[in-house]
Parts: structure tokens; C-alpha cells; sequence
């Protein structure tokens, strides 16, 4: 199938690292471990040594504003992909350019982990998932708000679209992917602009989809409490179960069920933590 180099022989999982990879463009040593079944040590080695090989892209990024530490990613080549379409006849996958900002990294790693926490509940039986795009123009939409007594023209752009099916019912997961870099008053504006969109039918429209969430995933509780405050004000201190909030903590890799577990907040003026999908919690029985 093809001929080995650095790797004698290459390991047993690469093909469906490398479909993972084309999947999701990139992905850390430590997200392919978790979704492969394998000790994070078992995996770094290799994946280094196919990127000296030319299979893959390794993508080294500067810490984040706050000084943490960015996992390393990688993504395929040119020559990677087309060694996974000679084993597999798969379509070919979209190549990073090298000269791409690597700023962003955090936060795609970040949304990528939210699709692959999704694939694994999929495997596990715990929901279907029917859909997963990242597309702008598969998931982008635009609403209109009155500001000071004009109007303004709010693109709302998310960062993913799950669709998943749970006892029976398809449900919509728009992901906002929250790395607090975005000052909290522009968040503000997006959330009153969700609100008006979900007002005027918006997930009908665009989706077909009556049953919808706007989830907002973040990285500290201080910064979701300030995300939660301005969801209240966003939609005039009424509240929205439109608009879930959880820490990236609970979105994790290894441990795909915690996305399903009373993790989350909602709009409300409460401090109270809900299920995702509460169909999907054991019923106590009286």
C-alpha cells in the first residue's frame, strides 16, 4: 500500500490518524490519542517522525495572551493526503497552507475537540450526530438590531454547527468558541442579536430546526460569568435557555461523557447547572 521510511513499521493507527486529521484539518497528539484509544506517549513520537517525513504539518505556535502553553497540532501535507486517498479512496482533504497565522491555533484546537467529544458520544451510542460543519457559508446567518435609533446589520458567524439527534428530536448546536479575546460588550451585541434571530424564526429558516442552542464555550468561570451578564442584558434582563454556557474544562477529549453531565449555565438569574440534553440523564425513580 505504501512504502515505509522512518517508521519501521509505521504504526497500525496512522490511516485513521490521518482521517481524523483530514476530518478536522488538525489535531494535537493528545486529541488523536483520546479519540484512538492510546497512551499520549505512544502517539507524539510518531507523529513527529512523519512530519521529518513530509506527511505531515507541524504546526509549533507562541503561548497565548495569558503565557499558556499551545499544544502543537499537526496537519497533512500534500504527500499525506495523497497517501490517505491511495489507502482509503477518500476525497481529497483541504491542506493548511504553512504560511496560515498561527495565533488562532488555541481556539481551533479548541472547536475541533467539541466535534470529536460529539464523534465519540456518537460511537458510545449516547446521541447521533447528523451533522458538523464549520463552513461560514453553511453556518453564517445575519440579523438586524435597532441601535440608538437606527438600524444595525449583526452578522452572526459561529464557530460550528452540530446538528444531533436525542430521543428522537434533532436539535441544533451553534458553537461559540470563546478564547476572551473578544471584548465582552461585542459579545453583548452578538448574544441580542442570537436573541432577535431565534425571535424572528432564524433556525427555521436557515436550518429547519425548531430545537436550537447557542452554546458558548470558555476557558475560565470569570470569564463566563461576565458572558452569562451580558446575555442578560442582551436580552433586557429576561433571560434565554437559547443562550448555554460551560468551561472548556468540560469539553474534553478523554472523557466525552462530561459534555453530557449538569456542567452547563444558561441566560437566567440563577447560578443553577443543567444537563445538556436532559432526555439522555438517568430518571430517579420515586
Amino acid at each position: 500500500m505504501f512504502q515505509d521510511s522512518l517508521l519501521h513499521p509505521r504504526p497500525a493507527w496512522l490511516i485513521a490518524a490521518f482521517a481524523l486529521i483530514a476530518r478536522h484539518e488538525m489535531l494535537s497528539a493528545f486529541q488523536l490519542a483520546a479519540r484512538l484509544d492510546l497512551p499520549p506517549v505512544d502517539v507524539t513520537a510518531p507523529l513527529d517522525a512523519l512530519a521529518l517525513e513530509g506527511l505531515l504539518l507541524r504546526l509549533a505556535p507562541p503561548p497565548n495572551l495569558r503565557g499558556d502553553p499551545v499544544p502543537v497540532a499537526y496537519a497533512l501535507t500534500r504527500r499525506g493526503a495523497e497517501l490517505l486517498g491511495d489507502a482509503t479512496d477518500a476525497e481529497p482533504a483541504t491542506i493548511p497552507s504553512p504560511r496560515r497565522s498561527l495565533f488562532p491555533l488555541a481556539h481551533d484546537l479548541a472547536r475541533n475537540s467539541f466535534a470529536l467529544v460529539l464523534e465519540r458520544l456518537h460511537e458510545l451510542g449516547r446521541l447521533r450526530l447528523l451533522r458538523w460543519e464549520t463552513a461560514r457559508t453553511k453556518i453564517a446567518d445575519v440579523t438586524h438590531l435597532a441601535e440608538r435609533g437606527r438600524p444595525l446589520r449583526v452578522p452572526l458567524v459561529a464557530d460550528g454547527l452540530a446538528v444531533v439527534e436525542v430521543g428522537g428530536y434533532a436539535t441544533g448546536l451553534l458553537l461559540e468558541q470563546d478564547q476572551g479575546t473578544v471584548p465582552v460588550e461585542r459579545m453583548c451585541r452578538k448574544f441580542r442579536g442570537y436573541d432577535a434571530w431565534w425571535r424572528e424564526g432564524g433556525p427555521v429558516r436557515r436550518f429547519g430546526l425548531r430545537s436550537f442552542r447557542v452554546i458558548t464555550v470558555t476557558s475560565t468561570t470569570t470569564r463566563l460569568a461576565r458572558l452569562r451578564e451580558a446575555a442578560l442584558v442582551a436580552t433586557e434582563n429576561r433571560g434565554s435557555r437559547l443562550l448555554w454556557f460551560a468551561l472548556g474544562a468540560d469539553v474534553t477529549v478523554d472523557d466525552p461523557g462530561r459534555l453530557l453531565a449538569p456542567v452547563w449555565q444558561v441566560a437566567g438569574h440563577d447560578d443553577l447547572h443543567h444537563p445538556l440534553f436532559e432526555q439522555l440523564m438517568p430518571r430517579t425513580v420515586a
